[in-house]
């Protein structure tokens, strides 16, 4: 199953870095994006193989279709990162080569699902403004990996 998401998300945390590449100073950033209210089942297929029979992972956040089960268990956290991952975010559309990881999976009551992740991106230093402008907000963000690029990995 290819991660796909469509949601209001809030940007909580920018993390820029260097790396050397082949003799070449690379910036990166690590976007840190905290998305609420989405629907089980628009997202709880990618992390669940046996969701559309019964689904483990539902029947472990909530007690019926609306009631978290357990108040104090924390984000149930996935170290995967999904590659060839392109994203829409206000006025930036990013159809590079981003990478999706770090996931953390939180039941909400009323049946929704709370999902935190990070994209790891090389942007123009146009971009990295337009990030920073909208950190502390949220806007609906698309994500999106193809089928024919995404690369699975543990972290």
């Amino acid at each position: 199953m290819k991660f796909k998401l469509k949601a209001p998300a809030e940007l909580t945390h920018i993390n820029t870095r260097k790396k050397e590449e082949k003799g070449e100073e690379i910036l990166y950033v690590d976007l840190k994006f905290n998305a609420k209210n989405i629907k089980p089942d628009d997202i709880l297929p990618f992390f669940d193989d046996e969701h559309a029979n019964g689904s483990p992972l539902k029947n472990l956040l909530f007690r019926d279709d609306a009631i978290v089960r357990n108040i104090y268990l924390s984000a149930l956290n996935y170290d995967i990162k999904v590659r060839g991952v392109s994203f829409r975010v206000g006025k930036i559309i990013y159809a590079k080569d981003a990478v999706a990881g770090k996931f953390s999976v939180t039941g909400i009551d009323g049946g929704l699902v709370g999902l935190g992740f990070t994209l790891t991106i090389s942007p123009t230093s146009n971009e990295v403004a337009q990030f920073a402008e909208m950190l502390g907000h949220s806007q609906v963000i698309s994500v999106e990996a193809s089928q024919e690029e995404m690369q699975l990995e543990a972290a």
